[in-house]
């Protein structure tokens, strides 16, 4: 199972506009996930991101939505995609996979 992978503690933060117009991020799921680097170009969602583009695996039940922010220790990474997947190894479950961008320069 994919689950069995899952290494890396996450808190994922989502934008919200406040009273006074203002940004702010607010966290909305915590789990536990696999972070996968992409050293493979031709694997790449967005070329452009070489370096920095990661794949993030984690259980169906998190909210984990296109333009979070994910947290895993100091690092940031940003959300920008992803589909629920049948898992490859036993087909038992599904999960979400998502591209994540490190330390994204725009939020």
């Amino acid at each position: 199972m994919i689950s069995d992978f899952y290494n890396s503690n996450f808190i994922t933060y989502r934008k919200v506009i406040q009273a006074n117009n203002q940004d702010a991020e607010t966290p909305v799921t915590s789990g536990v996930g696999f972070l996968h680097f992409v050293s493979d170009k031709s694997q790449l969602y967005n070329q452009a991101n070489y370096g920095r583009e990661y794949r993030f695996y984690c259980d169906q039940s998190h909210d984990v939505k296109n333009n979070d922010i994910l947290a895993i220790g100091s690092d940031r990474y940003k959300i920008s995609g992803g589909n629920n997947v049948q898992d490859p190894f036993d087909g038992s479950d599904e999960f979400q996979r998502m591209v994540a961008v490190k330390n994204p320069t725009t939020n």
